[in-house]
């Protein structure tokens, strides 16, 4: 049988034993009781364990560097489908990236569609050159137009769709902004269905008449009603399919979206309106911001008057997720 080396902790062990038993022979010469060696023997074993744990280096346990968070730009601009640049900004955001809402007008101040006012974090033509994992445009047929003509961002989304890294467009833009800049040709791709003829017969785009469509880096979408599910997929292009299924779950999301479904409804009542309706959508701080939009978007659609009032002492209030500066039309007293 091959001989096994000693390990370094036997030898601290073995010069500790040595230790202690030089104090026990020198105690038997001078004629120490076998109390006395016992309590050396114990002192001995005591010693061992203790050189054992002290002396002996211990493995130093390496944690990996936290990744650094991906970085995501949304642009918008004045005519914004508001729901569309929330669901992107706000579910990204759950997901663990940075994401910053930037508008591509010269006021902060975003007068998006459907009369919904926001605070962007700043302007396109202050952003630097650092790269981004993510560029994501909103709709809206006035706001993706105002998008288009920002040649600064057109330089912007070119050199990133061209260097490989993720883009996302939804409702318009995919037909208004990306296909126009060329960043499409080639590409499978949906858009607003009222645009995809336009879509296909634009440079090479191979148009799609589906909710959402990913082909390669570049992911497109159809509208408001897809919104949830388009940021979905760019969760799961940036972090992979587990952490979407994650940050779907408190969404209460559908799990097979398209198919056909019906709302129960109890004890029906007929309501009856005359005139326009008139609709108070309340916010405060942390209200969500997914949810508020959802409904001013909607019942403005519908024709109904809807006021959207701050509960704070300033109409700017600073909802959940995203941390989304919406700003509301009247604050605590207000004539509908």
């Amino acid at each position: 049988m091959a001989a096994v080396a000693p390990t370094p902790e036997d030898h601290v062990a073995a010069d500790a034993a040595k230790l202690v038993a030089g104090h026990v022979e020198d105690d038997e010469q001078q004629g120490g009781c076998c109390c006395c060696s016992a309590a050396s023997s114990s002192l001995a074993r005591r010693a061992t364990s203790w050189c054992r744990r002290r002396l002996v280096p211990r493995p130093v346990e390496r944690t990996e560097p936290a990744a650094k968070p991906k970085r995501v730009l949304v642009a918008v601009a004045a005519g914004t489908e508001p729901l569309e640049a929330a669901a992107a900004a706000d579910i990204l955001n759950r997901a663990g990236a940075r994401v910053a809402v930037v508008t591509a007008s010269e006021d902060l101040v975003v007068e998006a569609a459907h009369g919904v006012r926001f605070a962007a974090d700043g302007r396109v033509a202050e952003l630097g050159t650092d790269e981004l994992d993510l560029i994501v445009l909103p709709g809206g047929m006035v706001g993706s137009v105002n998008l288009r003509d920002c040649k600064q961002l057109e330089k912007m989304v070119r050199k990133h769709a061209e260097s490989g890294r993720l883009c996302g467009a939804i409702g318009a833009s995919p037909a208004v902004a990306l296909a126009h800049w060329g960043v499409l040709k080639g590409f499978r791709a949906t858009c607003h269905p009222a645009l995809l003829r336009q879509l296909g017969d634009d440079g090479g785009v191979i148009a799609v008449d589906d909710r959402v469509v990913k082909d390669r880096n570049v992911v497109t979408s159809q509208g408001v009603g897809t919104a949830i599910e388009f940021a979905l997929a760019l969760v799961e292009q940036l972090y992979g399919k587990p952490k979407a299924e994650e940050v779907a779950g408190p969404l209460y999301v559908r799990p097979q979206q398209g198919v056909k479904y019906t709302i129960q409804e109890y004890n029906h009542m007929e309501w009856k309106c005359t005139g326009t309706p008139l609709v108070l959508v309340p916010v405060a701080n942390g209200s969500e911001e997914m949810e508020a939009l959802n409904l001013i978007d909607v019942l403005r659609r519908a024709g109904a008057r809807v006021t959207v009032a701050s509960v704070e002492d300033a109409p700017r209030i600073v909802t959940r997720h995203y941390k989304l500066n919406l700003i509301a039309m009247a604050r605590r007293r207000w004539k509908l």
